[in-house]
This record gives structure tokens, C-alpha cells and sequence, in this order.
């Protein structure tokens, strides 16, 4: 927190009011930027209406992280900070490319991430009750051009979420700076390609047989359509458990989303892993040994790790504390490695208790009943 002992000395020594209002008023937008990230996170995991109100997307984004860092001999000698664009403003900016994402704040990335990740969201469940999305498409039925909106939503999450795949995901330190944006990338990388709606199947819109065969049948050939993209996420997910097993959940964002990539592997091995491999591989037409594997871990060799997310080889995915993922059983231990992960963060936190018992369930083989998410409540 060394921004906040900083701003305390410059109260002390400082003589200007003007640039002191100024900041205050920059702290409290922050503190509602950042309230409003992950109230965000937690309506997008628990499936409310993903939508944000004129007045977020109003939301200007905080000033620049050298007003706080500075020492009070520097913070005087800065200029006056200019006046923030808003959140939606700064969006359709990265979209055009005129704003480079190495440019943002981290905390601005983070925001501007989630309104179009959610805005993207928006777009695709429209389209879905329409009957317009891509799995009642047919030859006669082309899918619909985006519109501009969706198109700079879409060019802006695939630049930022690129950039935070590619941070290494680090504990916060004891001066309060985290990478959160290096992990909300990855998960969020992770809802994009197959959403908590298909993705969690204890969801009001799987209540039925009918349900529940429609969400199997859409993500089967969401992933089987995109082996490489999949391969992409499962790497994202591992290196998120990875994370954790030597780091304890503690937030709403490290829980919910340790939690995801628990359940996209469970995805990944039920519908790519268990399938048939050899005529997986012979109609992939690609090179492959039965003895040969890739540790998702620790990537020795870069170039054998790009072969295999672009599918020209299929190696066999291994991932610490579960083992190899195509192997019988390999499910009920991403569970338990799951729960234990989150056990870990039991201490301080409630959700990840009723979560850890929630995938320590699953992995004894019993299914969650009515009352399993009351807790949560």
C-alpha cells in the first residue's frame, strides 16, 4: 500500500488544496473502478444479466500511477493531471488501436477487459435467443456481420487479454501490488471460448435432460471445431492451478477463478482427452508418439510447446498434483487437486471452504444436491 503512506506525507507537507482535492477525488474513482471490477467478476460467474448501466460505462479510469509512486519533493513538480477518459471511451480507443495496451494502468486494462469480455457476452446471448448464433447457422443461414460496437469490443479483448496471457501470475507482494489482470486474462480467455452457462452445469439453464444435451452437444463442437484454442485455454488453466498450488486463494477473483479452470480441464479431459485418440490423431493428420509428453508446468522447450497448441503434434498434456490428463481417473483427481487448492484458503475465506467440500464431493462421486450452494449465500 505504498501508494496510500505516500499520499499521507504529501497531506503533511504538501501546501496546495487544489491538487490534493484533485487526488482525493482520483482516489475514490479508483476505489469505485476497482469495486466496480469485481462486482462485475462475481455477477459474470453467477450468470446475472451481463450488462453495464450508462453510468459504469461513464466511469472515468484513475489517474496515472506516477501521482502515487512519487515522493513529495516529485508529486510537486508533476503537472496537473489531465482529465480521465471514460471507461467506454477508452474501450473503442484500444479497439481502433490508437491506445496501446502497454500504455494502461493495470487496474485500467483490468476494467476495460471486463466491459468488453461482458459486452462480447451481451452480443452472444442475444444472438443465441435469436437463433442466430453460430450452432443454428446453416449453408442457406449465413452467421450475421458484427456490428461495430461488438467488433471494437472484440479487437480490444483480444488485445489485452493477449498481453495478460502472456504475464507471468505472481503473489501479491507485501506492498499491496498484485497482477490481477495477468489472471483475469487467462480465465477470462476461458469464459470467452466456452461460458460458465455451458462450462457449469448446475445452472438454471440446464435444470433439464433437454438442457443439459444442448449444452454438451454446443460445447463437444465448440472445442472439437477449435482443438487449437482449446489447447491455448487448457494451458491457461494449468498454469492458473499451477499458481495456486503454491499461492492461497484469498479473493473473490482468485476463487471463482481457480474454480473455472478446474472445470474447463474436467471439460478438456471429458471431451478431448477420453475420446478415441487414435482416430482423433489420424484425422487431425498430425505426428504423434504414445511415449512422448508435454508438461504444461514448466515449458522447457518453447518451439515444442507452439507445435502443440497449433496441433501439429499430440503430445500427452501433463499437469502437477493430477498427472497425465488422458489417463482413467484423471477427472476425480482435478477435483481433489481443486479442493485441496482451495482448502487452502479456507482460513479466510467462506466461499472457498463451501467450494473446497463442493469439488471434494465431486471427487468422491457424488453429485451436488439443492442445498450443496447454500453456503455461497
Amino acid at each position: 500500500m505504498h501508494g496510500s503512506s505516500g499520499y499521507k506525507s504529501k497531506l503533511n507537507g504538501g501546501s496546495s488544496t487544489l491538487p490534493i482535492v484533485s487526488h482525493l477525488h482520483s482516489t475514490s474513482l479508483s476505489f469505485e473502478l476497482t469495486q466496480g471490477v469485481f462486482e462485475c467478476l462475481y455477477s459474470t460467474f453467477l450468470m446475472l444479466p451481463p450488462l453495464l448501466s450508462p453510468a459504469e460505462l461513464q466511469t472515468p479510469v484513475p489517474t496515472a500511477d506516477p501521482y502515487w509512486s512519487s515522493s513529495c519533493e516529485q508529486w510537486h513538480l508533476l503537472p496537473p493531471p489531465q482529465p480521465s477518459p471514460t471507461l467506454c471511451a477508452l474501450l473503442s480507443r484500444v479497439g481502433l488501436g490508437d491506445v496501446a495496451p502497454a500504455s494502461l494502468e493495470q487496474l485500467s486494462k483490468s476494467a476495460i477487459l471486463f466491459s468488453a469480455s461482458l459486452q462480447q457476452a451481451a452480443e452472444s446471448d442475444l444472438l443465441r435467443a435469436m437463433g442466430l448464433d453460430s450452432t443454428g447457422n446453416t449453408a442457406s443461414q449465413p452467421s450475421p456481420a458484427l456490428g461495430i460496437v461488438t467488433t471494437l469490443a472484440q479487437k480490444a479483448f483480444d488485445a489485452l487479454s493477449q498481453v495478460g496471457c502472456s504475464q507471468a501470475l505472481r503473489e501479491t507482494d507485501a506492498g499491496g501490488s498484485s497482477n490481477d489482470f495477468a489472471l483475469l486474462s487467462r480465465v477470462l480467455a476461458m469464459l470467452s471460448f466456452t461460458p460458465l452457462s455451458l462450462l457449469f452445469c448446475y445452472n438454471k439453464w440446464q435444470t433439464t435432460d433437454i438442457g443439459q444435451s444442448n449444452a454438451r452437444s454446443e460445447l463437444s463442437n465448440t472445442i472439437l471445431q477449435n482443438v487449437s484454442r482449446a489447447r491455448h485455454c487448457l494451458y491457461y488453466a494449468a498454469q492458473v492451478l499451477q499458481h495456486f498450488r503454491t499461492t492461497r486463494p484469498a479473493t473473490v477473483l482468485d476463487i471463482m477463478g481457480c474454480l473455472v479452470c478446474v472445470l474447463y480441464m474436467v471439460l478438456y479431459v471429458d471431451i478431448i482427452e477420453q475420446q478415441d485418440p487414435d482416430s482423433a490423431r489420424r484425422g487431425a493428420g498430425v505426428k504423434t508418439s504414445s511415449m512422448e509428453i508435454i508438461r504444461l508446468d514448466q515449458v522447457v522447450d518453447v518451439d515444442l510447446l507452439n507445435d502443440w497448441l497449433q496441433v501439429r503434434n499430440n503430445k500427452r498434456p501433463h499437469v502437477p498434483g493430477v498427472g497425465f490428463l488422458h489417463n482413467d481417473g484423471s477427472i476425480l483427481r482435478l477435483y481433489r487437486e481443486g479442493s485441496r487448492i482451495m482448502a487452502n484458503g479456507s482460513s479466510i475465506s467462506r466461499m472457498a471452504k463451501v467450494i473446497s467440500n463442493l469439488l471434494e464431493s465431486q471427487a468422491k462421486g457424488y453429485p451436488p444436491t439443492d442445498r450443496t450452494f447454500i453456503g455461497l449465500g
